[in-house]
């Protein structure tokens, strides 16, 4: 009786059919679809929280400024390029100057200018109600008449806005001059500050459109998915103390 040799199966090659690599591919998009959002909220969140760090320490050196020297003392808030939209933005300490004619401030010597985090803007009310007025503040640079914004304290350490008026206009004075010579900056002081990340900004709104960018500050601060994103936050502060209320 003959026998014939058994044959043995041919070995499969290790590797992925051309289907397993599709559906490897395929989850892969989808999880990067899902978590880059989340990664860039958290990028979002971070700068929101060191921005509202750094008003908060501005704040407090200011009030003890305006309480030891016995000053008004603001903090101001400025760009630093472009027309208040490229470059950080940037908050200095400036104590009442001697100009007995109009609400002057000089850069108090001891702090210099403390930068924000990149793409993070800080706007300030000017008129309040249902839906506030927000602007931004002018930059350094800027040719125009917009005004910086700014936060001041009284020498019993409570903010105030000088007569009352939300959109009371003194001045700083860089050269420290006393008085009016052509190169100071109008600041305005506001009751509340926002501070949101500009590149979150829709395509079309122009951030130096008071209207146009209210309408995205307003709304962002209604809708409970952008706030859980992180793209604006509104800044109160205790007005006895200054202590920003997180």
């Amino acid at each position: 009786m003959s026998t014939q040799p058994i044959k043995s199966a041919a070995p499969r090659h290790a590797g992925f059919t051309m289907i397993e690599l599709l559906v490897a591919i395929g989850i892969m998009i989808i999880l990067m679809g899902i978590t880059l959002p989340m990664i860039g909220a958290i990028g979002r969140g971070t700068g929101q929280a060191n921005t509202m760090n750094e008003i908060s320490a501005s704040m407090t050196a200011a009030r003890a400024v305006a309480m030891k020297e016995g000053r008004d003392t603001a903090v101001i808030f400025r760009g630093t390029r472009g027309g208040g939209g490229t470059g950080p933005m940037q908050a200095i300490i400036a104590i009442r100057n001697n100009d007995t004619t109009a609400p002057g401030f000089e850069p108090y010597e001891s702090r210099g200018p403390v930068l924000m985090p990149n793409h993070n803007r800080i706007a300030g009310v000017t008129s309040m109600g249902i839906n506030p007025t927000w602007v931004r503040p002018g930059s350094v640079d800027e040719t125009g008449t917009t005004p910086w914004i700014g936060v001041c304290f009284g020498t019993d350490g409570r903010t105030r806005n000088l007569d009352g008026n939300l959109t009371t206009a003194a001045y700083y004075d860089e050269d420290e001059s006393d008085a009016k010579n052509g190169t100071e900056r109008n600041i305005t002081f506001v009751p509340v500050l926002a501070t949101y990340d500009a590149q979150t900004l829709l395509s079309g709104i122009d951030e130096n459109s008071p209207a146009q960018l209210s309408g995205f500050i307003n709304s962002e601060l209604k809708d409970v998915d952008a706030q859980a994103a992180k793209l604006v936050r509104a800044v109160y502060f205790d007005s006895y103390t200054g202590q920003v209320l997180k």
